[in-house]
């Protein structure tokens, strides 16, 4: 078993709906294929994805931005 197929069942483990899913293979730094992201772009899937890759779900604007 490789270690993409077992971040995606960890990832299925933890999940109770769809979103969550999305949001922990996001959070293992899973990167979607350009095609897919593009076909879920704008949904709920896309955002919980994209907050979990980018830790939006996560950390405070203060520690994501510290620049700003």
């Amino acid at each position: 078993m490789s270690s993409l197929d077992k971040e995606i069942k960890h990832a299925l483990a933890m999940s109770r709906n769809c979103s969550e899913f999305f949001f922990h293979i996001g959070y293992q730094q899973i990167r979607l294929p350009t095609w897919f992201r593009k076909l879920i772009a704008g949904s709920k899937w896309h955002r919980a994805w994209h907050s979990g890759f980018f830790g939006g779900g996560i950390l405070s604007i203060e520690e994501r931005y510290p620049w700003f």
